[in-house]
C-alpha cells in the first residue's frame, strides 16, 4: 500500500495525464488571448473534474447534442 501513499505526493496514471492535458491546454490558451479582454488561465480552470457530476438522462444528452448541432450548421451556413 505503499503506492497509494506516493501517488498522493507524484500521481500517475489517468490523473497525472489529466494534468499535464490541463496545463498544456493553459499554456495554448494563454499564449493565443487578449490580454486586454481576459484573464491569464490556470491548469486548475482546464483540470477535468469527475466528483460531483450527475449521469444526464437520455432526453437531455439529446437536446444538448441537437443545440451543438444547430450551432454547428449555423456557424456552416454562415461561411458559404
Amino acid at each position: 500500500m505503499q503506492w497509494q501513499a506516493y501517488t498522493v505526493i507524484e500521481p500517475f496514471g489517468g490523473e497525472r495525464l489529466d494534468w499535464n492535458m490541463a496545463m498544456l491546454a493553459s499554456l495554448i490558451f494563454n499564449m493565443n488571448r487578449d490580454s486586454k479582454k481576459c484573464r491569464a488561465m490556470k491548469p486548475e480552470d482546464f483540470k477535468l473534474n469527475f466528483e460531483g457530476s450527475r449521469k444526464r438522462t437520455d432526453d437531455e444528452l439529446l437536446a444538448a447534442f441537437k443545440s451543438f448541432a444547430d450551432k454547428h450548421n449555423a456557424a456552416l451556413d454562415r461561411q458559404e
